[in-house]
């Protein structure tokens, strides 16, 4: 029935504050951005933010993870940049994992596990 995922949506609370943020922090390229959305180039699904604006709520589980082939290099990479992060990367058995902020108080999380 279904070819792929199109998007993920979002939700932020300022899309302009979001797609600065998203861009410098997270390496993201935006790939079209229309009234009230903005959408990024993440591999073969796009991230597409929604603007909330003073129906805003964060995200307090993670909808998605970002896949990181280096996890250890993106953990001190966003906190070195100040970015809330979790005390430490999870390790349950065969994959790890860690969460993080962004500005609007939004989970979002990285894992690794062995790609075959």
């Amino acid at each position: 029935m279904f070819k792929r995922i199109d998007t993920v949506f979002f939700p932020v609370r300022h899309l302009d504050a979001a797609i600065d943020w998203y861009t410098k922090h997270l390496g993201l390229t935006l790939r079209w951005k229309a009234e009230g959305y903005g959408c990024f180039n993440v591999a073969e699904t796009p991230l597409t933010l929604v603007e909330k604006g003073d129906a805003f709520a964060p995200v307090t589980d993670a909808a998605f993870n970002f896949y990181a082939a280096d996890i250890d290099a993106v953990y001190a990479t966003l906190k070195a940049a100040g970015i809330k992060v979790d005390d430490e990367i999870a390790q349950p058995p065969g994959v790890r994992f860690f969460g993080f902020y962004d500005p609007d108080g939004n989970r979002l999380e990285v894992c690794w596990w062995p790609e075959q």
